[in-house]
């Protein structure tokens, strides 16, 4: 009876799974009453029963209507693994959540909080196999008994036991498992004294319970964190300076190299971190990148899982099992910066709103034409900008940024607030107006986050959003004569839109005005809340500066998926308001 149950149970997982796309990971409450445990046992009891009897009559008819009636199945028995639904499995640490312990002494039984979980009690068989002593629904006081030579016991939780419930208490199934094991069952469980569970299973003949893992492989994306004195085209992820990720905002598991952000939480959080060193870099804006915090080895005394996670910055936790990985820590240096690539770490975004009344694109700011749509004010107090080829505390030039659409065109205008302007380029070299004041601009025909977008980040290494149209970048200038230049350096085509670069010399200010039409940005559907990519940067090199080669550059943190790596994820995401 217990196998057809268990198999039914098994049957109930994949096709709610299949359903709902997955478990939800988010802890719940654990309040529930043993009241109503039993009932759930009573009723899956009689379920069972019914089942049983069912299977044996489709069974029956099924051989009767086998043309050949000599040939015989062998039923297939369904084994549950515990470790498939719980978002945690632990050893002697306190059950919480949807999670499943295993507790090896009674004094982590006494605080383990077991008082609403279905507590199996174990017997060792042989090494990593166990047989089942007893099952006990928590009845809200918790487990009362005490282990005897050689005794486990498993503790598995949900807060529910109604597989309907499976989108806000993944481990539902793990629960009916449990519930269903019978004296004698054989339960195989890898990994409790290396303090980390690779198998928790009903045995199944043939199960390999020998304690081996293989590390993990690359992050799917083969994002990776670099540092150095700066980032530069020719980093790869294989370099002594660069450390491969594995996860990212993931619980941490055997040899993994994980990222964590604020979308992971306050802190690290309540996890086997003992073989993990913990690198914690915040952003420091006078040297206008992301700096060392502190780095907790594997034998800090920290009590690592209440590291927080800074507000504007990241963790790094890299295993000590992955030996590769882990050693390259040791080659950070003092005044190193980091460089996360391929995810977006500060959230850089712009909200652009409509205009009725189209701007003229005339190189004049009037003095309502574009008042209502200022999205960004460039200066030295700005987090999100990068003045680092500056002099120190010489940040003399400023901008505002405007931008406003209709269903035809985005329009955008820089205002560039600076006491020299040089460009010597024309029409017919165009291309170099970088190495002169100019600013540059990058658009991409979806959000720089997308799916598509992330799989394809990093220009260096992967250019096919742009060989495959996505992202476009181009160059507008004012030379020395007057005239507009214009040019695109990523993307097919032209330019058809509008450009007008005007120098006011008295007021030592540059305004640059332009509009795109969206078909040339790709963009299809312009309408609330439709993201796409807008990112640009502001080059500054006077004629002094531009004689001796210094490359002046205001541009967006990290880069802004414009200078630096063309990572696009840098690039700030644009929604339609």
């Amino acid at each position: 009876m217990k196998r057809i149950l268990a198999f039914a149970i098994a049957l109930i997982f994949i096709f709610a799974f299949v359903s709902c796309g997955g478990g939800n990971t988010e802890e719940s409450s654990q309040t529930q009453s043993s009241e109503s445990n039993a009932d759930e046992s009573s009723a899956a009891g009689e379920s069972s029963e019914a089942d049983e009897s069912s299977e044996a009559e489709e069974s029956s008819e099924a051989e009767e209507s086998s043309e050949d009636e000599s040939s015989t199945e062998t039923p297939v028995e369904t084994y549950f693994d515990f470790t498939l639904t719980a978002f945690m499995v632990g050893v002697n640490v306190a059950v919480t959540g949807e999670s499943v312990v295993v507790f090896t002494t009674n004094d982590a039984i006494a605080s383990g909080n077991t008082k609403y979980s279905i507590n199996v009690l174990l017997d060792k068989e042989s090494d990593c196999l166990y047989k089942v002593v007893s099952v006990e629904i928590g009845n809200g006081t918790g487990y009362t008994g005490t282990l005897g030579d050689g005794q486990i016991l498993l503790a598995v939780h949900s807060s529910s036991s109604n597989m309907d419930d499976i989108d806000e208490n993944q481990n539902v199934p793990g629960k009916l498992a449990a519930m269903a094991l019978e004296a004698d069952d054989l339960i195989a469980i890898v990994g409790i004294d290396e303090n980390d569970i690779i198998m928790l299973k009903e045995y199944e003949e043939g199960d390999d319970l020998e304690y081996k893992l293989e590390l993990p492989a690359n992050h799917a994306n083969k994002n990776f964190v670099s540092f150095g004195t700066a980032v530069n085209t020719g980093i790869r992820i294989a370099d002594s300076t660069s450390i491969a990720l594995t996860k990212i905002n993931a619980a941490p598991a055997y040899g993994d190299s994980a990222l964590y952000t604020y979308e992971w939480g306050l802190a690290l959080g309540d996890y086997n971190w003992s073989k993990f060193a913990i690198l914690v870099c915040e952003y420091d804006h006078s040297v206008f990148g992301y700096v060392k915090s502190v780095l907790y080895d594997v034998d800090s005394t920290e009590s690592k899982k209440d590291i927080e996670i800074p507000d504007d910055g990241f963790i790094l936790a890299v295993s000590q099992d992955n030996a590769t990985l882990y050693n390259k820590l040791k080659n950070i240096k003092s005044g190193d910066k980091f460089y996360v690539h391929g995810l977006q770490i500060a959230p850089i975004g712009y909200e652009i709103s409509g205009c009725t009344t189209a701007p003229v694109i005339d190189g004049s700011i009037g003095l309502t034409e574009w008042s209502d749509f200022l999205i960004d004010e460039v200066d030295e107090n700005n987090v999100f900008w990068d003045y680092s080829q500056f002099e120190v505390n010489q940040y003399e030039i400023t901008a505002k940024i405007y931008a406003t659409y209709d269903a035809n065109n985005l329009y955008f205008a820089v205002v560039v607030d600076t006491p020299d302007q040089y460009c010597s380029v024309t029409s017919s070299d165009a291309v170099n107006m970088y190495k002169y004041c100019c600013i540059q601009v990058n658009t991409v025909d979806q959000s720089p986050l997308s799916e598509y977008m992330l799989s394809h980040y990093d220009y260096v290494i992967d250019p096919k959003a742009v060989n495959d149209g996505h992202v476009r970048q181009y160059g507008f200038a004012v030379n020395q004569s007057g005239e507009t230049v214009f040019v695109l350096w990523m993307g097919s085509g032209t330019f058809t839109g509008q450009a007008k670069v005007v120098r006011d010399a008295d007021a030592e200010q540059t305004i640059y005005e332009v509009s795109i039409p969206w078909t040339e940005i790709g963009v299809d559907t312009v309408e609330t809340g439709a993201d796409f990519g807008l990112s640009i940067s502001i080059n500054t090199s006077n004629e002094t500066e531009a004689a001796a080669g210094k490359w002046k550059n205001i541009k967006l943190r990290d880069g802004g998926g414009i200078i630096l790596r063309n990572d696009w994820t840098k690039i700030p995401v644009a929604t339609l308001d």
